[in-house]
């Protein structure tokens, strides 16, 4: 008796075992097993935005490696923000594939524009249809990849600035409005001072001076400037910031705006273009009114990265960051896949994983008001019940065929 016990524990051991392993890949839904490993393979230079109506990021292109290889990625991906899961869209029609492109969300229409990723393409993804169209303005800005974008909802229009052409060599400072009811760019001639020449810096809508607000870059050196564009007047300023403290000189790093306290989240970049010491993680707030920076030094924070791409969510009130490289030269173990939210009001990065979010699920199931049934908690694929079957079942028939044995 004493052995068929001791056999009972460890087939037990190796089923929980198999849970945990089955749990931790595996998504659920209310209190349905739902196979769903998926996520955005690792990758660096892609682009998100957030769909504000739906609480979704959507991730589109970028690049990643195999073996020494560079591969140009062109999969669109879903980031349900409820749920903290990616699921993947399946296209006929999209973009090709492309890396360091501009993409920005209109919130009125529900539509991402695309632009850049050393093309000169212009796309738009309906958010209502999760469709992806291709339109052909008649004029349009050279192509270019890492332009910087973002949306005036003021002016209804979205904003580009700067790039690089790699067939020419060639940073820009030139910007470009795009109006999506008549599907025009128009190339904008401010008269004053502009900012040089530059790429991989940072845009977000600055609503409290109702101007975007440009970060960073890299133009003939790697910069920290702070610029305001205001399309309503065709104008440029240079922010004074203040000298005594304020983020280091950085390019290819991550800007958000927290709508909710009118604040600036800037993460990570790099500083040198061979250095790998200088790819940073650190986690600074600008405070527009005030122009203040804050470097927030959080107890745990994502592994210092370049490259990646990140958002802020609205309705969760947190900063979602995706993917991106933390060293130089990239190598394919180089690259990352990791997600991770910020809370600005508590100051905490959190990373998120597979089992995280199969319990936040159960959490928010069983706190409803509406309990399924028990008949209802069964696999809903063929592979998790292959895989309960051999953590339950197949223990208790090794038992049993084990007592057969002994008698």
């Amino acid at each position: 008796m004493r052995q068929i016990v001791r056999i009972i524990s460890f087939l037990c051991l190796c089923g929980l075992i198999l849970s945990i392993y089955f749990i931790n890949d595996h998504n659920v839904t209310g209190f349905s097993f739902k196979l769903n490993s998926s996520c955005p393979t690792k990758r660096f230079s892609h682009n998100m935005v957030y769909d504000t109506r739906n609480s979704r990021i959507i991730l589109f292109g970028g690049y990643t490696m195999i073996s020494t290889e560079y591969i140009q990625l062109s999969d669109t991906w879903i980031f349900d923000c409820t749920t903290n899961t990616w699921s993947e869209q399946n296209h006929t029609i999209h973009p090709s594939s492309r890396q360091n492109f501009g993409m920005v969300y209109d919130p009125t229409r529900q539509k991402i524009l695309l632009f850049g990723g050393n093309s000169d393409d212009t796309w738009i993804y309906n958010c209502s249809t999760d469709s992806w169209t291709q339109t052909h303005p008649d004029v349009k800005p050279p192509a270019r990849t890492d332009p910087a974008m973002y949306f005036d909802p003021i002016n209804d229009k979205v904003i580009l600035f700067g790039g690089y052409s790699t067939e020419t060599d060639e940073k820009y400072n030139d910007i470009w409005a795009y109006e999506f009811s008549n599907n025009t760019w128009t190339e904008q001639h401010p008269q004053d001072e502009s900012p040089s020449p530059r790429y991989g810096h940072r845009v977000i809508y600055d609503s409290y001076n109702k101007k975007g607000l440009f970060f960073g870059g890299r133009a003939e050196e790697v910069t920290n400037e702070l610029w305001l564009y205001d399309y309503g007047t065709n104008s440029w300023e240079e922010i004074d910031q203040p000298q005594t403290e304020k983020p280091e000189t950085r390019y290819w790093h991550e800007m958000v705006y927290d709508t909710d306290n009118n604040e600036v989240i800037i993460f990570g970049g790099r500083e040198s273009e061979w250095i790998s010491t200088s790819i940073f993680n650190d986690t600074w707030i600008y405070d527009p009114q005030l122009n203040e920076w804050e470097a927030t030094d959080p107890e745990m924070a994502p592994t210092r990265r370049t490259s990646s791409s990140s958002v802020y969510d609205s309705n969760n009130k947190k900063m979602v960051i995706f993917g991106g490289t933390f060293d130089i030269p990239i190598t394919e173990s180089k690259i990352l896949n990791d997600t991770w939210m910020y809370n600005t009001v508590n100051n905490e990065w959190k990373k998120i994983s597979q089992l995280e979010s199969l319990s936040d699920t159960l959490s928010s199931t069983l706190t409803s008001s509406e309990i399924p049934p028990s008949s209802s908690i069964i696999p809903a694929s063929s592979s998790g019940f292959t895989i309960l079957i051999l953590a339950y079942i197949l223990p208790l028939l090794l038992v049993m065929v084990k007592r057969g044995y002994n008698k």
